[in-house]
Protein backbone atom coordinates (compact mmCIF):
# COMPACT_ATOMS: atom_id res chain seq x y z
CA UNK A 1 0.00 0.00 0.00
CA UNK A 2 1.59 3.21 -0.99
CA UNK A 3 1.72 6.16 1.81
CA UNK A 4 1.14 10.11 0.80
CA UNK A 5 4.66 10.63 0.55
CA UNK A 6 5.48 7.67 -2.12
CA UNK A 7 2.14 8.33 -3.95
CA UNK A 8 3.63 12.16 -4.23
CA UNK A 9 6.97 11.43 -5.26
CA UNK A 10 5.83 8.65 -8.01
CA UNK A 11 3.62 11.62 -9.35
CA UNK A 12 5.83 13.93 -9.01
CA UNK A 13 8.35 11.89 -11.49
CA UNK A 14 5.70 10.85 -13.62
CA UNK A 15 4.54 14.37 -14.32
CA UNK A 16 8.51 15.72 -15.21
CA UNK A 17 9.26 12.67 -16.93
CA UNK A 18 5.93 13.44 -19.35
CA UNK A 19 7.03 16.87 -19.67
CA UNK A 20 10.92 15.77 -20.12
CA UNK A 21 9.40 13.21 -22.95
CA UNK A 22 6.71 16.05 -24.62
CA UNK A 23 9.99 18.50 -25.40
CA UNK A 24 12.03 15.66 -26.73
CA UNK A 25 9.35 14.85 -28.88
CA UNK A 26 8.42 18.15 -30.03
CA UNK A 27 12.42 18.68 -31.05
CA UNK A 28 12.57 15.59 -32.97
CA UNK A 29 8.86 16.48 -34.84
CA UNK A 30 10.59 19.44 -36.15
CA UNK A 31 14.07 17.56 -36.63
CA UNK A 32 11.97 15.91 -39.09
CA UNK A 33 12.64 18.15 -41.97
CA UNK A 34 16.29 17.57 -41.61
CA UNK A 35 15.73 13.45 -40.37
CA UNK A 36 12.75 12.65 -42.73
CA UNK A 37 12.84 8.90 -40.37
CA UNK A 38 11.50 11.49 -37.40
CA UNK A 39 8.81 12.35 -39.76
CA UNK A 40 6.97 9.35 -38.01
CA UNK A 41 5.95 10.96 -35.32
CA UNK A 42 3.78 13.64 -36.86
CA UNK A 43 1.44 11.18 -38.56
CA UNK A 44 -0.20 11.33 -34.82
CA UNK A 45 0.94 15.04 -34.42
CA UNK A 46 -2.53 15.69 -32.59
CA UNK A 47 -2.03 12.74 -30.30
CA UNK A 48 1.05 14.83 -29.23
CA UNK A 49 -0.35 17.81 -28.77
CA UNK A 50 -3.43 16.07 -26.60
CA UNK A 51 -0.60 14.57 -24.08
CA UNK A 52 0.97 18.35 -23.63
CA UNK A 53 -2.36 19.80 -23.49
CA UNK A 54 -2.84 17.17 -20.51
CA UNK A 55 0.13 17.71 -19.02
CA UNK A 56 -0.91 21.52 -18.49
CA UNK A 57 -4.03 20.79 -16.82
CA UNK A 58 -2.30 18.28 -14.48
CA UNK A 59 1.04 20.26 -13.54
CA UNK A 60 -0.03 21.37 -10.66
CA UNK A 61 -0.27 17.64 -9.07
CA UNK A 62 3.31 17.09 -9.79
CA UNK A 63 5.14 19.10 -7.19
CA UNK A 64 4.56 21.49 -4.28
CA UNK A 65 7.25 23.77 -5.29
CA UNK A 66 6.42 26.83 -7.43
CA UNK A 67 10.04 26.84 -9.45
CA UNK A 68 8.94 23.05 -10.51
CA UNK A 69 5.63 23.46 -11.78
CA UNK A 70 6.67 26.52 -13.59
CA UNK A 71 9.03 24.84 -16.16
CA UNK A 72 6.85 21.78 -16.46
CA UNK A 73 4.26 24.20 -17.50
CA UNK A 74 6.60 26.00 -20.15
CA UNK A 75 8.01 22.55 -21.18
CA UNK A 76 4.04 21.20 -21.73
CA UNK A 77 3.45 24.77 -23.52
CA UNK A 78 6.69 24.87 -25.83
CA UNK A 79 5.62 21.16 -26.78
CA UNK A 80 2.03 22.38 -27.56
CA UNK A 81 2.81 24.76 -29.40
CA UNK A 82 5.50 22.82 -31.72
CA UNK A 83 2.79 20.03 -32.40
CA UNK A 84 -0.12 22.74 -33.07
CA UNK A 85 1.86 24.92 -35.46
CA UNK A 86 2.18 21.11 -37.42
CA UNK A 87 -1.54 21.37 -37.24
CA UNK A 88 -2.73 24.61 -37.21
CA UNK A 89 -2.23 24.90 -41.49
CA UNK A 90 -4.00 22.27 -42.68
CA UNK A 91 -7.07 23.49 -40.59
CA UNK A 92 -6.71 27.48 -41.32
CA UNK A 93 -6.26 26.49 -44.73
CA UNK A 94 -9.11 27.78 -46.54
CA UNK A 95 -10.51 24.89 -49.02
CA UNK A 96 -10.42 25.39 -52.59
CA UNK A 97 -13.51 27.26 -54.22
CA UNK A 98 -16.08 24.83 -55.28
CA UNK A 99 -17.85 25.26 -58.72
CA UNK A 100 -21.64 25.72 -59.00
CA UNK A 101 -23.52 22.17 -58.76
CA UNK A 102 -25.76 23.30 -61.46
CA UNK A 103 -22.76 23.63 -64.12
CA UNK A 104 -23.76 21.75 -67.63
CA UNK A 105 -20.26 21.27 -67.91
CA UNK A 106 -18.78 17.55 -68.02
CA UNK A 107 -18.76 16.38 -64.32
CA UNK A 108 -17.14 13.14 -62.77
CA UNK A 109 -18.68 11.08 -59.57
CA UNK A 110 -15.51 9.67 -57.78
CA UNK A 111 -15.00 7.16 -55.30
CA UNK A 112 -11.63 6.47 -53.69
CA UNK A 113 -11.52 3.61 -50.92
CA UNK A 114 -8.87 1.20 -49.65
CA UNK A 115 -10.91 -2.50 -49.62
CA UNK A 116 -8.94 -4.05 -47.39
CA UNK A 117 -8.68 -7.62 -48.76
CA UNK A 118 -10.48 -6.49 -51.83
CA UNK A 119 -14.57 -7.58 -51.99
CA UNK A 120 -14.21 -10.30 -48.75
CA UNK A 121 -16.74 -7.80 -46.80
CA UNK A 122 -20.02 -7.77 -48.21
CA UNK A 123 -20.37 -4.63 -47.35
CA UNK A 124 -17.80 -3.23 -49.56
CA UNK A 125 -19.62 -5.05 -52.59
CA UNK A 126 -22.71 -3.39 -51.59
CA UNK A 127 -21.59 -0.12 -50.51
CA UNK A 128 -19.89 0.60 -54.73
CA UNK A 129 -22.52 -1.30 -55.90
CA UNK A 130 -25.34 1.59 -55.23
CA UNK A 131 -22.43 4.16 -55.47
CA UNK A 132 -23.42 5.75 -58.41
CA UNK A 133 -19.73 6.33 -59.08
CA UNK A 134 -18.55 6.88 -62.61
CA UNK A 135 -15.00 5.70 -61.57
CA UNK A 136 -13.94 3.53 -58.27
CA UNK A 137 -10.65 4.08 -57.23
CA UNK A 138 -9.99 1.29 -55.24
CA UNK A 139 -7.01 -0.48 -52.98
CA UNK A 140 -6.37 -3.64 -51.34
CA UNK A 141 -8.36 -4.97 -53.95
CA UNK A 142 -6.61 -8.52 -55.68
CA UNK A 143 -8.55 -9.21 -59.43
CA UNK A 144 -6.28 -12.07 -59.19
CA UNK A 145 -7.12 -13.73 -56.65
CA UNK A 146 -10.77 -11.96 -56.18
CA UNK A 147 -12.89 -12.27 -58.69
CA UNK A 148 -15.28 -8.75 -58.90
CA UNK A 149 -18.79 -9.75 -58.51
CA UNK A 150 -20.75 -9.98 -61.00
CA UNK A 151 -23.15 -6.96 -60.23
CA UNK A 152 -20.30 -4.81 -59.81
CA UNK A 153 -18.39 -5.78 -62.73
CA UNK A 154 -22.04 -5.73 -65.15
CA UNK A 155 -21.90 -1.81 -64.02
CA UNK A 156 -18.14 -0.74 -64.07
CA UNK A 157 -17.24 -2.52 -67.23
CA UNK A 158 -13.70 -1.36 -67.72
CA UNK A 159 -11.01 -2.53 -65.52
CA UNK A 160 -7.18 -0.69 -64.92
CA UNK A 161 -5.23 -2.73 -62.95
CA UNK A 162 -1.63 -2.80 -61.80
CA UNK A 163 -0.07 -6.49 -60.57
CA UNK A 164 3.31 -5.18 -60.64
CA UNK A 165 4.98 -5.37 -58.15
CA UNK A 166 2.47 -8.05 -56.91
CA UNK A 167 1.19 -6.18 -54.35
CA UNK A 168 -0.01 -3.58 -56.00
CA UNK A 169 -3.04 -4.20 -55.71
CA UNK A 170 -4.69 -0.80 -57.13
CA UNK A 171 -7.31 -0.62 -59.21
CA UNK A 172 -9.91 1.48 -61.66
CA UNK A 173 -13.56 0.31 -62.35
CA UNK A 174 -15.09 2.48 -64.76
CA UNK A 175 -18.18 2.56 -66.64
CA UNK A 176 -16.03 4.26 -69.79
CA UNK A 177 -14.23 2.71 -71.63
CA UNK A 178 -10.34 4.00 -71.19
CA UNK A 179 -8.52 5.53 -74.48
CA UNK A 180 -5.57 4.66 -72.94
CA UNK A 181 -4.08 2.54 -69.71
CA UNK A 182 -0.94 1.62 -67.48
CA UNK A 183 -0.19 -1.77 -68.71
CA UNK A 184 -1.01 -4.24 -66.40
CA UNK A 185 2.43 -5.67 -65.38
CA UNK A 186 4.24 -2.64 -66.25
CA UNK A 187 6.97 -2.96 -63.79
CA UNK A 188 8.11 0.33 -61.37
CA UNK A 189 11.49 1.17 -60.54
CA UNK A 190 11.14 1.97 -57.20
CA UNK A 191 8.36 -0.75 -56.64
CA UNK A 192 5.27 2.50 -56.44
CA UNK A 193 1.50 0.94 -56.10
CA UNK A 194 0.13 3.09 -59.21
CA UNK A 195 -2.18 2.86 -61.86
CA UNK A 196 -3.24 5.36 -64.22
CA UNK A 197 -6.17 5.40 -67.26
CA UNK A 198 -7.05 8.32 -69.55
CA UNK A 199 -10.91 9.03 -70.91
CA UNK A 200 -12.54 11.33 -72.49
CA UNK A 201 -15.77 12.57 -70.56
CA UNK A 202 -18.32 14.41 -73.04
CA UNK A 203 -15.17 15.74 -75.01
CA UNK A 204 -13.11 16.62 -71.54
CA UNK A 205 -9.65 15.13 -71.37
CA UNK A 206 -9.36 13.04 -67.59
CA UNK A 207 -6.09 11.03 -67.07
CA UNK A 208 -7.27 9.41 -63.58
CA UNK A 209 -4.55 8.10 -61.77
CA UNK A 210 -4.79 5.90 -58.34
CA UNK A 211 -2.39 5.01 -56.15
CA UNK A 212 -1.21 3.26 -52.47
CA UNK A 213 1.54 4.24 -51.25
CA UNK A 214 3.49 2.10 -48.72
CA UNK A 215 3.61 2.76 -44.66
CA UNK A 216 6.01 6.14 -44.79
CA UNK A 217 8.77 3.57 -43.22
CA UNK A 218 11.71 2.92 -43.88
CA UNK A 219 12.13 7.00 -44.66
CA UNK A 220 13.86 6.83 -47.77
CA UNK A 221 11.86 4.06 -49.46
CA UNK A 222 8.76 5.91 -49.07
CA UNK A 223 10.48 8.72 -50.12
CA UNK A 224 11.99 7.00 -53.56
CA UNK A 225 8.38 5.99 -54.08
CA UNK A 226 7.03 9.37 -53.83
CA UNK A 227 9.57 10.44 -55.89
CA UNK A 228 8.36 8.16 -59.08
CA UNK A 229 4.55 9.07 -58.36
CA UNK A 230 6.10 12.99 -58.59
CA UNK A 231 8.02 12.40 -61.58
CA UNK A 232 4.69 10.57 -63.45
CA UNK A 233 2.29 13.74 -62.72
CA UNK A 234 4.58 15.97 -63.61
CA UNK A 235 4.44 14.68 -67.27
CA UNK A 236 0.61 15.86 -67.37
CA UNK A 237 -1.55 19.35 -66.57
CA UNK A 238 -4.76 20.56 -65.94
CA UNK A 239 -6.63 17.16 -66.90
CA UNK A 240 -5.57 14.86 -63.91
CA UNK A 241 -7.61 13.54 -60.81
CA UNK A 242 -5.11 11.84 -58.98
CA UNK A 243 -6.18 9.74 -55.11
CA UNK A 244 -5.18 7.08 -52.80
CA UNK A 245 -3.70 5.91 -49.75
CA UNK A 246 -1.09 7.73 -48.91
CA UNK A 247 -0.32 6.69 -45.23
CA UNK A 248 -0.01 10.28 -44.70
CA UNK A 249 -1.61 12.90 -42.49
CA UNK A 250 -1.68 16.23 -43.48
CA UNK A 251 0.76 17.33 -40.75
CA UNK A 252 3.66 15.40 -41.95
CA UNK A 253 6.72 16.85 -43.83
CA UNK A 254 6.07 14.24 -46.40
CA UNK A 255 2.80 14.98 -47.20
CA UNK A 256 3.23 18.89 -47.46
CA UNK A 257 6.52 17.62 -49.82
CA UNK A 258 4.45 16.18 -52.05
CA UNK A 259 1.55 18.73 -51.94
CA UNK A 260 3.96 21.75 -52.96
CA UNK A 261 5.94 19.72 -55.39
CA UNK A 262 2.44 17.77 -57.28
CA UNK A 263 1.14 20.89 -59.19
CA UNK A 264 -2.23 19.64 -57.95
CA UNK A 265 -4.89 20.98 -55.47
CA UNK A 266 -5.85 18.57 -52.49
CA UNK A 267 -8.86 19.04 -52.14
CA UNK A 268 -9.47 16.67 -48.76
CA UNK A 269 -9.16 19.06 -45.56
CA UNK A 270 -8.07 16.71 -42.00
CA UNK A 271 -10.58 14.24 -43.02
CA UNK A 272 -10.01 11.42 -40.83
CA UNK A 273 -10.74 7.94 -42.56
CA UNK A 274 -8.43 5.27 -40.72
CA UNK A 275 -9.61 3.09 -38.85
CA UNK A 276 -13.19 2.19 -40.05
CA UNK A 277 -13.02 -1.42 -38.50
CA UNK A 278 -11.45 -3.63 -35.44
CA UNK A 279 -7.40 -2.61 -36.18
CA UNK A 280 -4.30 -4.07 -35.64
CA UNK A 281 -3.90 -7.60 -34.54
CA UNK A 282 -5.62 -6.91 -30.92
CA UNK A 283 -8.39 -6.26 -33.22
CA UNK A 284 -9.29 -3.09 -31.39
CA UNK A 285 -12.87 -1.60 -31.94
CA UNK A 286 -12.59 1.98 -33.97
CA UNK A 287 -15.31 4.33 -32.59
CA UNK A 288 -13.93 6.93 -34.38
CA UNK A 289 -11.32 7.34 -37.43
CA UNK A 290 -8.15 9.77 -36.09
CA UNK A 291 -6.20 9.50 -38.89
CA UNK A 292 -6.52 11.60 -42.31
CA UNK A 293 -4.42 9.67 -44.88
CA UNK A 294 -6.21 9.38 -47.83
CA UNK A 295 -6.22 11.96 -50.05
CA UNK A 296 -7.37 13.32 -53.17
CA UNK A 297 -6.03 15.98 -55.74
CA UNK A 298 -7.08 17.49 -59.42
CA UNK A 299 -5.49 19.52 -61.60
CA UNK A 300 -6.54 22.91 -62.67
CA UNK A 301 -9.12 21.80 -65.13
CA UNK A 302 -10.91 19.41 -62.90
CA UNK A 303 -12.40 21.86 -60.08
CA UNK A 304 -14.37 20.00 -57.65
CA UNK A 305 -18.29 20.14 -57.12
CA UNK A 306 -18.23 18.28 -54.11
CA UNK A 307 -16.37 16.14 -51.10
CA UNK A 308 -17.44 14.47 -48.36
CA UNK A 309 -16.51 11.08 -46.38
CA UNK A 310 -18.71 7.97 -47.21
CA UNK A 311 -20.12 5.48 -44.71
CA UNK A 312 -19.02 2.32 -42.92
CA UNK A 313 -18.46 -0.32 -45.22
CA UNK A 314 -16.62 -3.20 -43.73
CA UNK A 315 -12.97 -2.13 -44.74
CA UNK A 316 -10.93 -0.97 -42.31
CA UNK A 317 -10.95 2.83 -44.27
CA UNK A 318 -13.88 5.17 -44.87
CA UNK A 319 -14.68 5.70 -48.23
CA UNK A 320 -14.00 9.55 -49.85
CA UNK A 321 -16.97 10.62 -52.04
CA UNK A 322 -15.99 13.40 -54.73
CA UNK A 323 -17.55 14.95 -57.66
CA UNK A 324 -15.66 17.23 -60.17
CA UNK A 325 -16.62 19.25 -62.90
CA UNK A 326 -14.65 20.42 -66.14
CA UNK A 327 -13.24 24.18 -66.06
CA UNK A 328 -10.24 25.22 -67.22
CA UNK A 329 -8.98 27.99 -66.24
CA UNK A 330 -9.14 30.65 -69.93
Amino acid sequence: MLNADTFRHLTRLAVFGLAAGSIVVAAASWLALIAPPLDLLNQVAPFWLLVALAGLAVVRFGSKERRERLLASIAFAVAALAHTTLIAPELLQPAPEAVNANTDAPRVRIVRLNTQSGSSPEGVTEYLANSDADFLLLAEYHPEGNEIPEGLRTAYPHLAACLEPHDCNVVILSRHAPLAQRPTYAESEAGLRMVWADFSIDGAPLRLVGTHLHRPYPARRYAERRAELLEFIANSEDNMILAGDFNAAPWSFALRHFDERSGLTRHDRAMPTWPAAAWTRLRLSAPIAFLPIDHIYSGGGWRLVSINRGPRTGADHFPIEAEFAWSPER
